[in-house]
């Protein structure tokens, strides 16, 4: 498994962990919550477009693909957030794991930080009024909005190529003052120290809508970009295709329902 890989199913995994926000957790809902990623706002569902129970279908339907990829990674990739209690030694003997998992503000506020950037940046983006005054004592989480004061002293950026990944991790864990470090290493520097010195982000990790505006941060993601994928489906395939697709698609969802 390449690196990338590894970073976008991890990265699935916690933010579907945030969204079930359980403390115990069956491996099929998990699956289904990790499928559901990739739908959610999607303006096709939202006009009947798709087969509604499309996601539950993609998960029975591929069960196995789903844990050749997730299952190593939940046995073994967060030990601190995940816990596998389970004896078999063949994962395949076992129809259905269940995992216990520790959602306390700490590992919240771990898993915000190491989200994408640019969906940090619009998830932040939600909260910037509501947690003003933490916030404007944040250089991290100001950074990611671009939002820096005009006239912080920062290092060079220059300098940065001088650090390697060791000496960065050594130099933040040295330093409170974070303008020390060059800006372009700031996103680099552990999740530890970015929560020591981040109330805004404890605040969100504690906040009672933190699911509501990860869901409608994913919503406004997902549904941008199937918006301009479906754009651009009439423009490049002409709008009588486009109308039959419709149609095709309505039909499957009219199925769907039938079957439910």
């Amino acid at each position: 498994m390449s690196l990338l890989n590894q970073y976008n199913l991890t990265n699935a995994i916690k933010l579907s962990l945030l969204l079930l926000n359980k403390h115990k957790v069956k491996e099929s809902e998990l699956y289904l919550k990790i499928a559901e990623l990739s739908y959610m706002g999607d303006p096709r569902l939202k006009v009947n477009g798709e087969n509604p129970k499309k996601v539950e279908n993609i998960v029975k339907n591929q069960f196995k693909h789903f844990r050749e990829l997730y299952l190593p990674l939940l046995q073994n990739y967060f030990p601190s957030l995940v816990e596998h209690n389970c004896g078999a030694t063949n994962q395949e003997e076992v129809a259905e794991h269940v995992f216990d998992i520790n959602l306390d503000s700490h590992q919240k506020a771990q898993i915000l930080v190491d989200l994408p950037r640019e969906f940090r940046k619009r998830l932040f983006a939600k909260y910037a009024n509501t947690y003003s005054n933490e916030l404007s004592k944040d250089l991290f989480s100001l950074q990611v909005l671009g939002q820096l004061p005009h006239n912080l002293d920062l290092k060079p950026v220059k300098q940065s190529n001088e650090l390697s990944f060791l000496e960065l991790q050594q130099l933040s864990k040295s330093t409170e003052d974070i303008t020390e470090i060059p800006l372009n290493d700031w996103e680099f520097v552990s999740n530890t120290v970015k929560i020591n010195q981040n109330e805004f982000i404890s605040k969100m990790a504690n906040d009672e809508l933190l699911v509501e505006n990860l869901q409608q941060t994913i919503e406004d993601t997902v549904g941008q970009a199937a918006l301009i994928q479906s754009l651009k489906g009439v423009l490049t395939a002409g709008l009588t295709n486009s109308i039959k697709y419709a149609w095709e698609k309505k039909k499957k969802y009219q199925m769907g329902i039938q079957q439910a």
